[in-house]
């Protein structure tokens, strides 16, 4: 019986051993997962840390990167690296970096020094595609050509990059109208700045400018071919600010100096022109600058250089010599598109003209204000509406009435200068100005410059109208 009593006690003592052992295990494994619950939690917190840190920085947001210590050694490269990047990156013109731009501490407003070096104006042959012109960048700093223009006879042409548009310092560089004929006929250095561009030289003498991406005028040359280079394959090559040299080297001497040579002959004529004399020429005598009256017969320097039809009207002239002009009759002649020579619509008569050289003269037929002279009708007065048709017509400029020429076989040729446009019949001069579309009061027919190649196709571009000014538009 007492036996009996006993096991209900020893269950009792069993089973609460059991249960103590069961929290005891418990307790240990709460305390042990907190502990490692709170490790891992200050490990992610570091990490995290360090995460946001990089982010803050610039760095990768997938790697967790430790601060960096930069020692003083260190800081000094790096500034110094910097300081290197930072001019490197600076330009004269365009100044550009990847982002933003920077002042030029160099020459703050002042224009770089890039001079046009070197002509091939007339090469031996044929001329078509075989003209250049070298330039050179005389700074100890690049300089972005970017936006450049060359103006020969007072028309822009645009500068086409091939590849870089940063002349380097003292480098040299060549534009050229045809890139695979240039090549053909001359070595270009490795990396060397061929640059495409249209353009016309003069062979008998031509103004030619630089001009940047803001129309300042960064070189103005001038030359003329009794300085050499005169269709004997040679060059002119530039010596000094303004002087030029015939080339020593057939071909000349693109992306090289080039002292040129200086024959017994040329130095004495340079010599005097220097000393401010009047050179003349052994064939044809030269005529003091000054004002003379022209006569039936003589050559007139004048050209039409624009011609507006749409809104008010008027022709420009312009007085491309170096003398002023005197005119004691000139006769403005307006023809529609089927008329003839000898039978102009209308034939203005202008009495005692005078154009300075250089200088423009624009008649008004309709409505311009502002003009040197106004037509007028038989009334006396001026016409109160337009005379000159926006489809197809002719102007032309005579010493006399093409009406009251004997021969009319010659009055064509006694033009002083022809304008057409649209589909004109006898009236022209090569291929005349070709109208797509109506235009409003904004356009006129715009000569490119003094370009007079003949043909009014060629010549003329419908632009902006410029009054007294030479058009430098592209069209």
């Amino acid at each position: 019986m007492r036996i009996k009593g006993y096991v209900p006690s020893i269950v009792f003592i069993s089973v609460a051993t059991i249960l103590s052992l069961y929290v005891l295990h418990s307790v240990f494994n709460f305390y042990s997962n907190s502990a490692f619950r709170e490790e891992a939690s200050t490990s992610t917190s570091e990490v995290t840390g360090k995460f946001l840190a990089g982010v803050v920085s610039g760095e990768k947001k997938s790697q967790a990167v430790s601060p960096t210590v930069v020692s003083s050694e260190n800081a000094t490269h790096k500034e110094n690296d910097t300081e290197k990047t930072s001019k490197e990156n600076k330009v004269v013109s365009g100044m550009s970096r990847s982002e933003g731009s920077v002042k030029n501490e160099t020459t703050g407003n002042k224009t770089p020094k890039v001079m046009i070096t070197e002509i091939m104006y007339n090469p031996k042959g044929k001329d078509s595609c075989r003209e250049w012109i070298e330039i050179a960048n005389l700074e100890n700093f690049s300089v972005n050509l970017s936006g450049w223009k060359l103006v020969d006879s007072g028309r822009a042409r645009k500068l086409v990059f091939l590849g870089r548009t940063m002349l380097l310092p003292k480098e040299r560089a060549v534009i050229v109208r045809c890139v695979d004929q240039f090549l053909k006929e001359h070595t270009v250095p490795e990396g060397g700045l061929v640059i495409k561009s249209f353009f016309a030289l003069s062979n008998k003498g031509d103004d030619l400018e630089l001009r940047d991406e803001k129309g300042r005028v960064i070189d103005r040359v001038s030359y003329a071919s009794e300085e050499g280079g005169d269709g004997n394959g040679k060059s002119l090559v530039r010596v000094g600010d303004s002087g030029w040299l015939e080339s020593c080297k057939p071909g000349g001497k693109p992306f090289v100096e080039d002292e040129g040579c200086k024959p017994e002959k040329k130095s004495v004529e340079r010599e005097l022109r220097e000393a401010g004399k009047k050179v003349f020429d052994r064939v044809e005598k030269s005529v003091e600058e000054g004002e003379r009256k022209v006569g039936e017969g003589e050559k007139v320097t004048l050209l039409i250089t624009e011609v507006k039809v749409w809104g008010d009207e008027f022709v420009e002239l312009y007085n491309y010599g170096n003398e002023t002009l005197t005119l004691e009759k000139l006769f403005l002649c307006y023809y529609p598109r089927t008329r003839s020579w000898e039978n102009p619509l209308y034939a203005w008569k202008l009495e005692n003209v005078t154009i300075a050289a250089k200088s423009f003269y624009v008649i008004s037929v309709f409505g311009f204000e502002g003009a040197n002279f106004t037509v007028v009708g038989k009334n006396g007065k001026p016409y109160t509406k337009g005379k000159l048709s926006n489809k197809a017509g002719s102007v032309a400029i005579f010493l006399s009435n093409p009406r009251k020429m004997d021969e009319k076989s010659r009055i064509a040729e006694e033009a002083i200068d022809v304008f057409s446009w649209g589909d004109v019949k006898e009236v022209k001069r090569g291929n005349p100005l070709e109208i797509k579309v109506d235009h409003d009061e904004g356009k006129s027919f715009n000569r490119k410059g003094i370009q007079n190649s003949g043909d009014n196709s060629e010549d003329f571009v419908i632009s902006t109208p410029t009054p007294f000014e030479l058009c430098l538009e592209e069209g």
